[in-house]
């Protein structure tokens, strides 16, 4: 598809420090990776229950929520994720303009994938790795992954994990779960 050269943004008629000065809060990310079943979602959710409790605005972009909307066309291939990160990662950037605080659920095995965020999101990016080991995420497995992967059905998922680097060399925070997903530490 030809792309045009004459666009221009609009200029809002609210500016952002406007809706941060309403809201009391400034627009941030925060994304929450690491394994698949290592508690990303469940973690989004109740930081957004928190978050609305306390008169917040703020949002949850799940990856599965993605996948099954926005994202539905890609796949897994290497350049799809590239393309499923830089899409969040734009609606992310119009959202926390906006003033929103945005929950990111998402898998994101690899560094370059993450800056993808950072380098779109700059200072309103922060990183959290859910830490639970493979044997946790084997035993929660809540869609199957991780059987069909022993099974030699699921073939991107073990690719996924050799590939899976932890985290950014400054992580703004490391969460490691247990088995009910409860924090075993909080590092921030």
């Amino acid at each position: 598809m030809p792309r045009s050269n004459n666009l221009l943004a609009p200029t809002a008629s609210i500016s952002r420090a406007q809706r941060e000065a309403r809201n009391g809060h400034r627009g941030t990310a925060i994304l929450l990776t690491g394994l698949p079943a290592a508690g990303k979602s469940t973690l989004a959710q109740a930081l957004h229950a928190e978050l609305f409790g306390r008169g917040v605005q703020s949002i949850v972009l799940d990856g599965d929520g993605l996948r099954v909307g926005l994202n539905r066309d890609l796949g897994f291939t290497d350049s799809d994720r590239l393309q499923n990160i830089r899409r969040a990662s734009e609606v992310a950037a119009l959202l926390v303009e906006n003033g929103q605080i945005v929950i990111l659920a998402m898998i994101a095995p690899l560094m370059e994938l993450r800056e993808v965020f950072a380098r779109r999101l700059g200072e309103d990016y922060r990183e959290v790795w859910c830490s639970a080991s493979l044997t946790v995420c084997e035993q929660r497995d809540p869609k199957g992954h991780y059987a069909r992967a022993r099974r030699g059905i699921c073939l991107g998922l073990p690719a996924c994990l050799r590939r899976m680097n932890r985290r950014c060399p400054l992580p703004w925070c490391l969460i490691r779960a247990c088995n009910r997903l409860r924090p075993v530490s909080i590092t921030c």
